[in-house]
């Protein structure tokens, strides 16, 4: 009867800890706009001239959909992670760059009460990049425009208020750059080629759904 008794308790033990830890791992869907001060370069070549563009984007807009993981760590720092897609916005007069793209992002993060959550995400993507180019750099290169693929990449810091159950909100702030190019090249000369980087401050809020 002890062995079996033990082999219960054991059995009953293992249970316990998966359903536990189950339960302490949440999805949830979150919707994010984060804003903050760009500053980008550009270099073009064509039409044996090339372009140099620099300044600061006047609109700088990033909206991101995520699908993430938390899984809550015990008596030390969880995880939190997951998977989405973003779209950027940014203008500088003539000049803009549409980003459409795939994204990842992981970091820890703890609980120091049960409404509030902290910690840290560095993030990465990959997509297209649409860049339009100003009349006078179409003059100069005959290069108006280009699709590129570039990747995005960077790290915030992040405050959650968990307002409801299900509904969280959060802050975050920190950095985000991105870069793009392409070439055309005969003889191993450039004959047309975009190159571009941004880089800045971000700072945003977001919406979770949690489930």
């Amino acid at each position: 009867m002890s062995r079996r008794f033990t082999g219960t308790l054991r059995l009953f033990a293992a249970l316990t800890a998966v359903s536990t830890s189950a339960w302490t791992e949440e999805f949830s869907n979150s919707f994010s706009l984060d804003l903050g001060p760009k500053d980008y370069r550009v270099e073009v070549t064509g039409n044996n001239q090339r372009a140099y563009l620099s300044g600061t984007y006047d609109t700088s807009i990033h909206a991101t959909w995520m699908l993430r993981l938390w899984d809550q760590g015990f008596e030390s720092p969880g995880f939190l992670g997951g998977l989405g897609l973003a779209y950027g916005l940014y203008e500088d007069g003539d000049l803009r760059l549409q980003v459409l793209e795939l994204r990842a992002d992981f970091g820890p993060a703890f609980e120091p009460v049960s409404w509030l959550r902290i910690g840290m995400l560095a993030f990465g993507g990959t997509g297209y990049h649409d860049l339009n180019l100003p009349r006078a750099v179409f003059d100069q290169t005959t290069v108006g425009g280009a699709g590129l693929w570039g990747f995005s990449y960077g790290a915030n810091a992040f405050l959650t208020l968990k307002a409801f159950n299900r509904l969280h909100i959060s802050g975050q702030a920190g950095i985000r750059g991105l870069y793009a190019s392409y070439g055309v090249f005969e003889n191993g000369n450039l004959q047309r080629g975009v190159e571009a980087s941004t880089i800045g401050l971000l700072a945003g809020a977001s919406i979770d759904f949690a489930f």
